[in-house]
C-alpha cells in the first residue's frame, strides 16, 4: 500500500514486478488517483479506493510505503491520511516504511518552525452551511514510534535512530548525516 503522490516511492515501485499496490485516492487533490494512474501506465496492478477505506484493507497489504515531505525528530509530516494508516498499520503488524532523501530531514530548530496550515475550504465545498466550519488540512504527522523505517539513498534508518540522527544535528551541520 502506498498513500498520496511521492516521486521517490513511485521511482522504488516502478522497478518491481508482479506486485499490486493498493492505493487510496488521497482527497484533497486525489494525488492518490495521480499515483495509481502512473504506477498502471507502467504495467503495475493497481486497487484505487476511497481514503478510509484504504484502513480497513491495510491487513491485506504487506507493507505501506509512503513518501515525506518532512522528518522532525518528533515524526513525519506527509499527506493528510498518513498518520491514520500508521495506526492500521501498527494495529494490523504491518511494517510501515517512509522513503526520503536527506534534504527532507529536519534538525530540531528547523523543524520547530513548521506548521500544519490549512488551505482553502472551498476546495471541499461551494456551500455556506450554517454552524459548519470547513478545515481543509493537506498534511498530517506522524510519530516516529509508528515507523519501521526511514529509507534513504544509504539505506534504513529505524525511527528511534531518525531521533537520534536528528537531534544530533545543528543547523551549522547540515544534513550530511553523522
Amino acid at each position: 500500500m502506498t498513500h498520496s503522490y511521492s516521486s521517490t516511492v513511485l521511482q522504488v515501485l516502478g522497478h518491481s514486478q508482479g506486485i499490486e499496490v493498493i492505493c487510496p485516492e488521497s482527497r484533497p487533490l486525489a494525488e492518490g488517483l495521480r499515483t495509481a494512474k502512473a504506477l498502471g501506465a507502467k504495467g503495475i496492478r493497481v486497487r484505487l479506493v476511497a481514503d478510509f477505506a484504504a484502513l480497513s484493507l491495510v491487513g491485506e497489504s504487506d507493507l505501506v510505503m509512503v513518501g515525506a515531505d518532512a522528518i522532525t525528530p518528533d515524526g513525519v509530516v506527509n499527506k493528510v491520511g498518513t498518520y491514520g494508516l500508521a495506526l492500521a498499520a501498527r494495529e494490523k503488524a504491518v511494517p510501515f516504511y517512509v522513503l526520503a532523501g536527506r534534504e527532507k530531514f529536519l534538525p530540531a530548530p528547523l523543524s520547530r518552525a513548521l506548521r500544519i496550515e490549512k488551505k482553502n475550504p472551498k476546495e471541499i465545498t461551494q456551500e455556506t452551511i450554517p454552524n459548519v466550519v470547513v478545515e481543509n488540512r493537506y498534511f498530517d504527522f506522524t510519530p516516529l514510534d509508528l515507523i519501521t523505517g526511514v529509507v534513504t539513498q544509504a539505506g534504513v534508518i529505524a525511527g528511534d535512530e531518525v531521533r537520534r540522527l536528528l537531534q544530533g544535528m545543528g543547523i551549522s551541520k547540515g544534513l550530511e548525516g553523522p
